[in-house]
């Protein structure tokens, strides 16, 4: 297994990682994903597995199949337009990566932890025998080791009981709910030990996805009220401390849902029925160019 590990990562086109600070964020080219599943037997009940991909910005969906060999062995080509961080779904079980446009990335698992986490279905579970090799071996072991030391953000919670709060009482509730997670991020992100690409890619994952809260919960409420009643435009106050003009924020998986509900927000969608449209989405044909003025 390790030399065909081997074998198959020196097949690829690049071999170091990116530098997400420099202007060659935006790269066509062709991932791949390879790996092994010790103790992996075909009566196990499944042959292949599945990764959703796709460019938010041109709204199109790439899902690529996993496919796994008689002897545990798995590979996955992904067409990228950019650096993404996603997840490999295997019989039910997300396993979560990162990965550049370009490069390969081994995965090593157990086959006991999936049938742990077929045993813990009812909450997050993490892989903890996994072993990641290659170049981005090192960020992808990091972005793991947050995974288990952090407890994430009980969104459950937030959707059955958050979105039917008033709106004043929705938004400290919010931040209680997401305060311990953002402490705890800030605080690993210090370690100094931690690659750049895991710093930036945690720190902007943490960004959208509580951004999303807000954007869902404003869609939740113009629905309940059937748009007949206004929210108040002090719930979008997020966006002024957004850094809106980075590439980085399509680092988050949750990026694609916070960006269609900014599509449909109520203040740019009322002022897009105002205003004559300048720029077409060719996909929507909604009006961009208050996303490109502001």
């Amino acid at each position: 297994v390790y030399a065909w590990i081997d074998e198959e990562l020196e097949k690829a086109k690049i071999k170091t990682p990116m530098n997400l600070e420099a202007n060659d964020f935006f790269k066509k080219d062709t991932a791949r994903i390879i790996g092994y599943i010790n103790g992996y037997k075909p009566q196990a009940g499944f042959k292949t597995g599945i990764v959703y991909t796709g460019n938010v910005l041109t709204r199109e969906d790439y899902p690529s199949v996993v496919e796994i060999f008689e002897d545990g062995r798995f590979e996955c080509k992904l067409p990228l337009s950019y650096p993404i961080n996603s997840s490999m779904w295997l019989k039910d079980v997300s396993i979560g990566f990162y990965i550049e446009p370009g490069q390969t990335l081994a995965v090593l698992l157990d086959w006991d932890e999936f049938l742990l986490a077929d045993r813990y279905r009812n909450r997050r579970y993490v892989f903890n025998d996994i072993l990641f090799i290659g170049p981005l071996a090192q960020v992808n072991t990091e972005i793991t080791e947050a995974k288990r030391r952090i407890e994430p953000v009980d969104a459950r919670d937030i959707y059955r009981n958050g979105m039917k709060k008033k709106l004043e009482d929705f938004i400290p509730y919010i931040h209680s709910m997401t305060a311990k997670y953002e402490q705890a991020i800030g605080e690993f992100i210090k370690e100094k030990s931690l690659q750049p690409t895991t710093r930036t890619v945690l720190y902007y994952y943490n960004i959208v996805s509580k951004s999303t809260y807000l954007m869902d919960y404003a869609s939740e409420y113009s629905y309940n009220y059937k748009y007949t009643e206004r929210l108040p435009l002090s719930l979008y106050d997020f966006f002024q401390g957004m850094p809106l003009k980075t590439t980085h924020l399509l680092l988050s998986n949750e990026f694609s849902t916070f960006i269609s509900r900014s599509e449909y927000c109520a203040p740019l969608w009322q002022a897009n029925v105002l205003y004559k449209p300048e720029i077409k989405n060719p996909a929507t044909n909604h009006d961009l160019s208050l996303f490109r003025e502001h």
